[in-house]
């Protein structure tokens, strides 16, 4: 089936990511409370990097544009960085929804939200939920575990 021109490997994947609000979302990865019994204390055990989800079966609000994170070609892999994402709707940032790009050259795959891919896309959640403004820039910085970090100054 494969030939000397056939490319196993995308040549470039895209990583894509907005910041999301999403309660439904996020408490698939967390505790609270069950018949009257606090959990939360079961939340130490949460995932902390991220999870799979598509965003489509679940009511959330993109608070950000997309943006695009990282671009990898397998022989090199960049460094993360601090990037700047301008609030657009405000609301509570509850992580970051995170998608691929692959580029096979003469086909392109992803697995945007609503594209009706059968991957999932990657839900980061971040480590204190964050009421934002219209306006406001949030400074992310994902990390090559798929730990999300976020703060208002650009300075982690």
């Amino acid at each position: 089936i494969a030939g000397p021109n056939s490319l196993i490997m995308p040549r470039i994947i895209k990583q894509t990511a907005r910041l999301i609000e999403s309660v439904s979302i996020a408490d698939l990865n967390r505790a609270g409370d069950a018949c009257g019994f606090d959990l939360s204390m079961l939340n130490k055990f949460s995932t902390k990097n991220y999870f799979p989800v598509h965003a489509e079966l679940h009511q959330h609000r993109f608070l950000t544009a997309a943006k695009a994170v990282r671009e990898y070609n397998y022989l090199n892999c960049p460094e993360p960085e601090i990037l700047p994402f301008v609030i657009t709707e405000g609301g509570t940032i509850h992580g970051l929804l995170s998608w691929f790009e692959a580029d096979f050259g003469s086909a392109v795959a992803s697995n945007e939200p609503f594209s009706k891919s059968h991957w999932h896309q990657a839900f980061h959640p971040i480590k204190n939920e964050l009421l934002v403004k219209r306006g406001e820039t949030i400074h992310v910085r994902l990390e090559d575990s798929g730990i999300a970090s976020i703060s208002a100054h650009p300075v982690f």
